[in-house]
This record gives structure tokens, sequence and C-alpha cells, in this order.
């Protein structure tokens, strides 16, 4: 049995799709991004389902306007944990240890590390209180889980 390994070449519609989505910002629903393309909406829902090409260049575009919207987010809820919200002292709490197991991982595999927690860190150094907050809220919501 031989395997197609001929690169993928997708329809113009597909690529009218593709291109809208990158320029449709972090608003537009799929409906909107169909219109704008000029494509069928369910054409567009069957390409994700049955035509795998599609659904990893779909999967890039999605991702990486998530890599480039990241730094911006990060740098608000960490001036947001700066101001003392608790919530989002909490939330970079959790990104740091999702990142920290995802650079282990990564060197486990030997990949590299790509991340940087310098402002979670520095956050946290300058702001000790938030940490003992963090403590507290978690703590006691254990302790209610026991009832």
């Amino acid at each position: 049995m031989s395997q197609n390994t001929s690169p993928w070449k997708p329809t113009r519609k597909q690529v009218a799709a593709l291109e809208a989505a990158q320029e449709a910002g972090l608003n537009r629903s799929i409906t909107a991004i169909c219109e704008a393309a000029g494509v069928d909406r369910r054409g567009f829902y069957r390409w994700l389902e049955k035509d795998a090409d599609f659904r990893a260049a779909w999967d890039d575009i999605w991702r990486g306007s998530l890599r480039r919207h990241m730094p911006g987010v990060v740098a608000a809820m960490v001036a947001q944990a700066e101001d003392g919200d608790v919530p989002a002292a909490r939330l970079l709490a959790d990104m740091a240890g999702l990142t920290k197991q995802r650079i282990e991982a990564e060197l486990k595999h030997g990949g590299t590390v790509t991340h940087d927690l310098s402002a979670a860190q520095r956050l946290f150094e300058r702001h000790p209180e938030l940490v003992t907050e963090l403590f507290d809220d978690v703590t006691a919501s254990e302790s209610g889980r026991g009832r």
C-alpha cells in the first residue's frame, strides 16, 4: 500500500478561508470568516472534519494567533496581579506551574526552553502577600472539599 507523500495543495476557496482567518482578529466568528472569504460555512466545517491538511493549517493559524497575543495577555495579568487582583495572581501562578511542567517535558525530550517565567517571578518577589493570599485561598477551598 503506497502512501501519498505529495504536498498538500489547498483549493482556491480553502486558501481564501485561511487568509480571511488570519485577517479576522480575535472576535470574528466562523460565519464572518466564511462570508469574508466567500465560502460556504457548511463546506468550511466539512473541510475541518474530512481534510486533515486543512485542519492542520487552521490549527496552525489559531495557535499562531494565540502565540502573538500571549505576551500582551500575560503583561496585563501581571499588571492586574501587581494591583492586588488575587484571581490574576492565581492564574499567573497556575501558568507558571504549567510552564514549568512544559519546560521539564521539553528538556526531558531534548527540546529547548522557550518560556520566560521572569515576569511571574518578579511579581511574586515584589508582592509576597499575593502568594500568601493564593495559598490561603487554596487551603480554604481544599478544606471545604472534605465536608
